[in-house]
């Protein structure tokens, strides 16, 4: 199982970026960094391999059943999250809930989306920080990656109320190193 520390990792720089707002009147507020990972499309649970193709992302996903008082689930499709080395098939328990997931160019991390922080392994050391600095939901204010460094150390998190509600949009540098 991954360790999750609740403390920023040394070296791990989250700065909020003033420009939110102008970004999220551009076209590309909403776009998902391309870094080389392929999704297979077509099956009932979600299926993500790396852009080295060493790792295997598997998404179980999660029934939402009515509340008490026929309060309805969420509206957004989350999963329970795996993943697997190709070296080592050994299946690692993740999160219980979150919206996605996407590696790193470079295969070395990947962000998880879920709240009430979003995540960032590190696949090497097995290891996942919980990002407090930014703080996320699954239905209200979710978070995607919409960039990221060839190199993997540098992403770009951008941020609004909801999918279907561009209001109060933040978005947040990362620096891995």
């Amino acid at each position: 199982m991954l360790a999750q520390d609740r403390l920023e990792l040394v070296g791990f720089d989250v700065v909020e970026l003033e420009d939110a707002l102008e970004r999220s009147a551009t076209e590309k507020w909403l776009d998902q960094a391309e870094t080389g990972q392929r999704v297979v499309e077509g099956l009932d649970f979600l299926l993500v391999i790396s852009p080295d193709e060493q790792w295997i992302l598997l998404g179980q996903p999660i029934e939402e059943e009515e509340g008490e008082g026929g309060e309805e689930g969420l509206d957004v499709v989350t999963y329970k999250l795996f993943i697997v080395s190709t070296a080592n098939p050994q299946l690692i328990s993740l999160v219980d809930q979150a919206l996605y997931a996407t590696f790193s160019p470079t295969s070395d991390y990947l962000f998880v989306a879920t709240g009430p922080n979003p995540i960032v392994y590190d696949l090497e050391d097995m290891r996942g920080v919980v990002l407090t600095a930014i703080r996320s939901g699954l239905e209200n204010y979710p978070c995607w990656v919409s960039q990221w460094s060839n190199d993997g150390k540098v992403l770009i998190i951008h941020q609004q109320f909801r999918f279907d509600d561009s209001s109060a949009p933040r978005a947040w540098r990362v620096e891995l190193r």
